[in-house]
């Protein structure tokens, strides 16, 4: 040891998730008997939600990329005070195993340093030789794979580092026995861990020179080797999303600059793959500039189609046709400008003089803003819907007890315009500390309330007294865990409510819900589960039943989703596509009647007679939309049904594990305040949601040919996939059901589907269910 620390610093970082770590010892201390017991199945190993995750539940091993929590933050502020060359991850898997770790196998990302692999093996032989000596197994490259930049070990190597990951069988500090029928120890776990420790450091002690220098190469080839390129923002729809994005790079030590005058660029490409010449952009516009020291981040994370070699693209297609198992580990895409949806914009950046490098982030404009018009009564203080924050503002406003309303269409007020979805605070129906109430929500979410001295339009928009704008309710809200819901997934949902809008969550026992007084709840929430959704679901049915009617929203994704969408629950009149097959045409005419409704083209001549109409034409009618319009005629027999059944079920094989695809939003609808015409979201698993009327489906995915945005999409998803519901609502007597295809808010970073979400939990009761008249 003493020699070592002649040449090498060591940084201990001892616990990853102490508040995991805590609540797992609680749960093996609690269950523990006095004799020991090493059967590998019992609640002595833990229960739900075990202790992998932090106080909200978050595997913060795939947090290195957007650091949403601040445990990672501070292990960020680590890593930049030293500057470690190598990163080590010692980590823990199922306990059935023996141990892994590096090198790892292919899909591996394509900026970590060249000779990353070399330096892999080297490391590795010698870890290899150092368990040898005792004995032990272990294996590498059999499912540890290198591509996306959110886990410790890539996201050090892409800043120049050599990760590692270790992962010891899990013996949860016991005596384990094995399905060979030795009975493993947690002394024996230790000292794997301590022995595959010791052997690294002494491999980068004996090449410490050689690792310096590879560690200054790659920086240096960040400013030399690769074309000058550069990531420009100027996202006025979503400022608390960019400062987001602004704050996790430069806490990572990434280099922003500002442009303080009006800019011109080249060659600019968007989160679409969208393309311009020339993009002229303001003054305040933000650069992230690729030739850096951490370009190899830079690129990274905006990379919005990060695609794998032909190779890997071959294996992953013959396990899933062979064995119908992905060796795809994690999700496939995850650039920061489709998981924010902001107008990130990659540019050519051969010149980069005159800009202001940031140390932070833009501090928010927050506050209440005066009426132009000087001396005049204040009607009322409007705060704009299109940024996230508004949402955290509805949410302080009502708990502070502000009647406070929400607009269904554009509007001008103030000077200015206000998007769909803003909100609404009238003086005369609030007390006489309005002024203040307003003042101090505005300043704890972050944004300005424009005060306005009139309720009368300047233009055609809606005035504020109107119709258009519906009144909100302040939403009480049950979120609903214990087995068997997804522990993280559960997390995440509740981090999202909790810490971002700052929303009182109850949470719920699953396994409780049929006996449970949902009347105290506006709004119940189910996330995803692990599998089991039915039993959740079933024996809670009917009291789920007559509580969405009573006036209830009800929100599921994923698993749950699925789960509701099956008729004989009778809470949805949503379907699986593979429990629709015969009525797939019907569900491709519905789709594209509402496609032919957001386009709609009217010929006068035609509608008052004075024209022939063409000789062919159904204004109802669109192209089919998925592989509907490709389905074969058939008479609707047995034998046809299961051949569509076999068909449906092979393509099920190459669903998505994690990409990014691009839907369509429905303008008109409360739930998509915030968002664009165009949405990239979230795809992942098989499920494939159909709907028609009387359900509404407020983000629907696109056709098959423009549906793939980012990530590994094989053609037979992107059929089954396309124009299939994303996200639905429907009326249930005086309530709703709102159905997500996949969870939105996912691991806290997809911010952009997590908005749709928020409007659905706080704006729910009040502008999709019915509202009582107040007594």
């Amino acid at each position: 040891t003493a020699a070592l620390l002649e040449d090498v610093v060591v940084v201990v970082d001892p616990m990853m998730n102490p508040d995991g770590r805590e609540r797992f010892l609680s749960m093996l201390n609690q269950a523990a008997g006095y004799v020991g017991n090493p059967d590998p199945r019992g609640m002595h190993r833990g229960r739900w939600p075990y202790g992998r995750g932090n106080h909200y539940l978050f595997d913060m091993n795939r947090d290195w990329m957007a650091g949403v929590l601040p445990e990672t933050r501070a292990r960020w502020r680590s890593v930049r005070k030293y500057v470690p060359q190598l990163l080590v991850d010692a980590h823990e898997m199922g306990g059935d195993d023996t141990y892994l770790f590096s090198p790892p196998r292919e899909p591996i990302n394509r900026d970590v340093p060249p000779d990353f692999l070399d330096w892999s093996n080297r490391f590795a032989d010698d870890q290899a030789r150092a368990f040898d000596a005792f004995g032990w197994s272990y294996y590498t490259r059999e499912w540890f794979e290198f591509w996306g930049p959110y886990y410790s070990e890539s996201w050090s190597t892409l800043r120049g580092a050599l990760g590692i990951l270790y992962e010891q069988a899990s013996y949860d500090g016991q005596p384990r026995l094995q399905r060979s029928g030795i009975v493993d120890t947690y002394g024996e776990a230790a000292h794997h861990q301590a022995v595959s420790s010791l052997a690294n450091l002494r491999t980068l002690a004996a090449n410490r020179e050689a690792m310096l220098r590879w560690f200054a190469e790659h920086r240096r080839a960040q400013l030399e080797d690769f074309p000058a390129r550069a990531v420009v923002l100027h996202d006025a729809r979503h400022p608390s999303r960019q400062r987001l994005l602004l704050g996790a790079l430069i806490d990572q030590g990434v280099e922003v600059y500002r442009a303080e005058e009006p800019t011109r660029w080249r060659n600019a490409e968007d989160r679409f793959g969208g393309a311009v010449d020339e993009l002229a952009l303001p003054a305040g516009a933000f650069v992230v500039p690729a030739r850096q020291p951490l370009g190899a981040l830079v690129r990274t994370y905006f990379d919005r189609d990060p695609r794998m070699t032909l190779d890997t693209l071959r294996d992953e297609r013959h396990e899933l046709e062979k064995r119908g198992e992905t060796r795809i580990y994690d999700a496939t895409a995850w650039s920061f400008a489709h998981a924010l949806d902001l107008d990130a914009r990659w540019v050519d950046a051969d010149d980069l003089a005159g800009l202001t490098r940031l140390a932070a982030p833009p501090a928010p404009r927050s506050g209440v803003v005066p009426a132009p018009e000087v001396d005049a009564p204040v009607h009322g203080w409007v705060v704009d819907g299109h940024d996230d924050a508004s949402v955290a503002f509805a949410v302080r406003a009502l708990r502070a007890g502000l009647r406070v309303h929400a607009a269904e269409r554009e509007f001008r007020t103030a000077g200015r315009s206000f998007a769909r979805g803003s909100l609404l605070v009238r003086r005369r129906e609030n007390g006489d500390d309005a002024a203040d109430v307003v003042s101090a929500a505005a300043r704890a979410a972050g944004v300005r309330a424009f005060a306005t001295s009139t309720a009368r339009s300047p233009d055609d928009g809606p005035d504020l007294g109107g119709g258009r704008f519906r009144l909100l309710v302040a939403p009480r809200v049950a979120l609903v865990g214990g087995p068997p819901v997804a522990p993280d997934r559960f997390g995440h949902l509740w981090h999202l409510l909790d810490r971002v809008v700052g929303l009182p969550v109850t949470q719920l026992e699953g396994t409780d819900l049929a006996r449970a007084d949902l009347r105290r709840y506006d709004v119940l929430v189910l996330p995803p589960t692990w599998g089991g959704a039915e039993r959740l679901l079933e024996p809670a049915a009917e009291a789920l039943a007559t509580w969405v009617s009573a006036g209830g929203t009800l929100v599921a994704m994923g698993p749950t989703a699925q789960a509701l969408a099956s008729e004989e629950l009778g809470l949805s009149a949503v379907r699986l596509r593979r429990d629709a097959l015969d009525e797939l045409e019907a569900y491709a005419e519905a789709a594209g009647r509402e496609l032919a409704a957001d386009r709609v083209e009217v010929d006068a001549g035609e509608v008052w007679g004075d024209a022939a109409a063409p000789e062919e034409e159904d204004a109802g009618d669109a192209p089919p939309t998925g592989d509907a319009a490709g389905e074969e005629e058939t008479s609707g027999g047995d034998a046809d049904e299961a051949a569509r059944a076999r068909r449906d079920a092979w393509a099920r094989r190459f669903s998505p594990r994690g990409a990014y695809g691009a839907a369509r939003v429905d303008a008109e609808s409360w739930l998509t305040f915030g968002c664009g015409p165009r949405l990239p979201v979230p795809l992942a698993g098989d499920a494939v949601l159909l709907a028609r009327e009387p359900v509404r489906t407020p983000v629907r995915l696109e056709e098959a040919d423009t549906l793939r945005l980012g990530g590994l999409l094989w053609p037979e998803a992107r059929e089954r996939l396309a124009g299939s519901a994303w996200l639905t609502v429907e009326r249930l007597g005086h309530g709703q059901v709102v159905l997500f295809a996949t969870q939105p808010g996912y691991r806290g970073t997809d911010r952009a589907a997590a908005r749709l979400l928020l409007n659905a939990v706080v704006y729910g009761p009040g502008l999709g269910a019915d509202l009582p008249l107040p007594r």
